[in-house]
């Protein structure tokens, strides 16, 4: 069973349900680089589940209000192994996401696959 919201979202493609698990000033930690703000990380954890297939839970360990999730998935053909630590505030909104993932090669994989949806669906200009 999948728990988190942002697995769930990359595993059905409603990044929609992802909006209301987030909180507005969420940060996402990607593997290079943060992205701040609920537009930017919606956008960019949209694309990141075009890119990583088929996501299945492995382990999940929890701990107040942080949550490790270990997933298994496939890019571009390849095996990958991930971890996404998903924090929360006090109403139980996104507040701090982190993935990470392994090999490097898929990494790699991952990330020439990111650069090019990322020239066709730029990141939201950030409005202050």
């Amino acid at each position: 069973m999948i728990t988190s919201p942002v697995l769930t979202a990359w595993r059905t493609g409603d990044i929609g349900a992802l909006a209301a698990a987030v909180s507005d000033d969420v940060v996402f930690s990607s593997p290079v680089t943060d992205y701040r703000g609920r537009d930017a990380a919606l956008h960019i954890l949209g694309l990141i589940g075009e890119v990583v297939e088929e996501p299945g839970p492995i382990r999940e360990r929890s701990e107040n209000s942080d949550v490790f999730h270990r997933f298994a998935a496939h890019i571009g053909g390849g095996e990958v192994e991930g971890v996404l630590h998903e924090e929360r505030d006090s109403t139980g909104h996104l507040v701090h996401i982190t993935l990470f993932l392994r090999p490097y090669a898929a990494l790699r994989t991952a990330m020439a696959a990111m650069r090019a949806l990322l020239e066709h669906s730029p990141l939201p200009a950030r409005s202050e």
